[in-house]
């Protein structure tokens, strides 16, 4: 099993696309199958992302194709695998057939292949028929053992990497099939790697508890863990370190990744504009791709004469592009009242903020307030991040930044003229306080709150 994390935008798909091809250029007998998990169905839809993965390794394969989402050479040898397949659920997992696999259909391919000689399509028609007659309960962990067993027999003859995106949505029933399969498919002569993808900020978060019940039975009300973070906890024992972070790439990659997205065509612009698009956007792939495209379809970005990119007269860094502020959005209204609250209030004192002031100006007691700060903020949903700390005549004050200008540009936007005035002089108020004695260091940032 692998892990691939990060926010939205991160690149976590395009990751797992780009592993996957090359994987399969490596491997000429790699079978590459995989499936999303959906916002919206959640609980409603069991098995999603299993359903859409068995559908590739049983040969339906068209419609990814036609779509583009897949390669013919992909879907070739898909199809070519669906008689392997076929034969490993007749063996190994009959059960499967109408709840993962779904039997008309996989009748209909087999009828299709049996122009080339299907021995077992006999008896695929047989299971199917007392499917439709018979009892469809069956215990999951009985299921979850057929699915093992099929995984297993394919990868005798064919290795398989499976890629399940968005599992942060993914229904209890395929959290605990994930789960079932990391133990199970685990060890030296396996054949398989998962590789799952996650936003773990929407991982972290506690869900509500809607029966009024709380985990242990006693009925607190308090907001259930997620489902996959206790599968997230026992894969790390289990396996040690299988994560890559997307959301933790270091300068010098973001870095390296804005200058080569700027690099992709002719260009003529500077170190400067360079700088503060990486200052921007701080390598953040989706940040960076939409800033530019909206710069370049209102002009702020144009084309020479000799077809090169340069830059116009005036720049507006301030306009978010539609995509972003949607991400943005989703991320912060996720939060508490409390939590926008707080950031409302940094983003008033610009992107690097001080938590004393922000305590301040809430009413709040500064230590609750960095704990809010550093375990909510920072560690679980990824806003802000810890700077340094600062000395004075008053004490040491603890200053966070933003994750990015964008987050403090955005939830500065969504207030109103008045409540921008009277935040700054709030502000300003509480600066003035705790730089007691040093005011001539703050003068600037005074006078612009004031």
């Amino acid at each position: 099993v692998i892990l691939i994390t990060g926010g939205p935008g991160r690149g976590k798909t395009a990751l797992m696309d780009a592993f996957a091809r090359r994987a399969m250029e490596a491997h000429p007998h790699l079978l590459v199958a995989g499936g999303n998990c959906n916002a919206y169905s959640d609980v409603g839809d069991p098995y999603l992302p299993f359903r859409d993965a068995m559908a590739m390794l049983t040969g339906d394969v068209e419609a990814k194709w036609d779509a583009g989402a897949i390669t013919r050479e992909h879907a070739q040898r898909l199809w070519a695998a669906f008689p392997l397949v076929a034969r490993a659920l007749i063996d190994h997992g009959p059960h499967l057939l109408d709840v993962l696999v779904p039997g008309e259909a996989l009748l209909s391919r087999a009828t299709i292949a049996e122009q080339a000689g299907v021995p077992w399509l006999p008896r695929l028609r047989e299971q199917i028929n007392r499917r439709r007659t018979g009892s469809d309960d069956v215990d999951q962990s009985y299921l979850f053992q057929q699915v093992t067993g099929v995984l297993r027999t394919v990868t005798q003859e064919q290795p398989l990497l499976l890629i399940l995106d968005d599992v942060q949505w993914a229904d209890i029933a395929s959290v605990s099939l994930l789960f079932h399969l990391g133990r199970r498919l685990a060890g030296a002569h396996s054949r398989v790697l998962i590789a799952c993808a996650y936003r773990p900020e929407e991982v972290a978060v506690d869900l509500p508890s809607t029966l009024g019940q709380a985990q242990d039975g006693t009925g607190s009300g308090q907001g259930e863990r997620h489902s996959l973070a206790r599968v997230l906890s026992e894969f790390k024992r289990m396996f040690g370190n299988v994560w890559i972070d997307l959301g933790q790439a270091g300068r010098t990659e973001g870095r390296r990744f804005t200058d080569a997205l700027l690099d992709a065509e002719p260009n003529r612009l500077a170190g400067g504009f360079r700088a503060t698009l990486y200052h921007r956007t701080e390598g953040h792939p989706l940040f960076t791709v939409e800033l530019l495209r909206a710069m370049k379809e209102r002009g702020d970005l144009r084309k020479d004469e000799d077809g090169c990119w340069i830059e116009a007269s005036a720049l507006d860094w301030e306009v978010l592009p539609a995509r972003v502020e949607a991400v943005i959005e989703e991320r912060i209204d996720r939060l508490d009242p409390e939590l926008q609250q707080t950031l409302t209030v940094a983003s008033v004192e610009g992107e690097a903020f001080t938590a004393q002031v922000v305590a301040q100006v809430q009413g709040m007691a500064e230590r609750p307030l960095l704990h809010r700060l550093s375990q909510d903020l920072e560690r679980r949903h990824r806003l802000v991040r810890e700077q340094e700390e600062v000395q004075t005549g008053r004490g040491r004050l603890s200053r966070y930044g933003f994750r990015h200008a964008m987050y403090q540009d955005y939830v500065y936007s969504r207030l109103s003229p008045g409540e921008r005035r009277l935040l700054h002089r709030d502000v300003a108020a509480a600066l003035e306080s705790l730089h007691d004695g040093q005011l001539d260091e703050m003068a600037v940032q005074l006078a612009h709150h004031f």
